[in-house]
C-alpha cells in the first residue's frame, strides 16, 4: 500500500516538474485540432471557469486540465483505500 502511494506520488510530481519546465516555452505540446470529438470535449472543458479562472497553476490550460484530472483521480483513490480499510476492519471484527 505505501508503495503505491510512493510511487503515485512521484510521477504526480515528476510531471509537474515537467509541466514547470515547459510552461510559457515553445516546447508545449501543439494539439490536433481537427474538430474530432476528443479535442472538442478537451477545448470545452479548457475553456469553463474551472480551469481558466479557478485552477490556474499553469498558462497553457492543458497543463491545468491534466493536474486537475490528476487530483480528482488521486483523491478518488484515497476515499477508496480508506473506505475500504474501514471496510477490512469491519469484516475482521
Amino acid at each position: 500500500m505505501k508503495r503505491k502511494w510512493l510511487s503515485i506520488t512521484l510521477i504526480f510530481f515528476f510531471v509537474q516538474f515537467i509541466f514547470l519546465l515547459m510552461d510559457g516555452t515553445p516546447f508545449e505540446p501543439r494539439l490536433n485540432d481537427s474538430g474530432n470529438i476528443m479535442s472538442r470535449f478537451a477545448q470545452w472543458i479548457t475553456e469553463t471557469k474551472l480551469v481558466t479562472e479557478w485552477f490556474t497553476l499553469y498558462s497553457y490550460p492543458y497543463f491545468n486540465l491534466v493536474t486537475l484530472v490528476f487530483l480528482i483521480v488521486i483523491i478518488i483513490n484515497l476515499i477508496s483505500d480508506i473506505t475500504h480499510k474501514k471496510r477490512m476492519k469491519i469484516i475482521r471484527r
